[in-house]
């Protein structure tokens, strides 16, 4: 699966193996990353696209200006309430 920005990923690798993240940017073949927790929008994390796995579900970026906004979105993820193919039907927007 193709990951873009808005994407919500799953770091595969790394000591944050586990964590949901949103896609904000893409440079030079690397993703910029928050979770508005420990790496926030105005900090995201740096991280190589062959660590992260893909979910369904997108989000808007530019409607989502709070590290808050970003956590609540991504909370039914980190407590594993839902699964990344729990959302059927292509991109949805919060």
């Amino acid at each position: 699966m193709l990951m873009k920005v808005g994407q919500i990923v799953k770091s595969t690798s790394g000591r944050d193996q586990g964590r949901f993240y949103v896609i904000l940017s893409e440079e030079n073949g690397w993703f910029y990353l928050a979770d508005g927790k420990l790496h926030k929008q105005a900090a995201p994390k740096k991280k190589n696209p062959k660590h992260l796995a893909p979910t369904a579900r997108m989000v808007a970026v530019d409607q989502t200006t709070t590290d808050k906004a970003l956590r609540k979105m991504l909370a039914a993820y980190q407590n594993g309430a839902e699964t990344p193919n729990s959302w059927e039907g292509g991109e949805q927007h919060v």
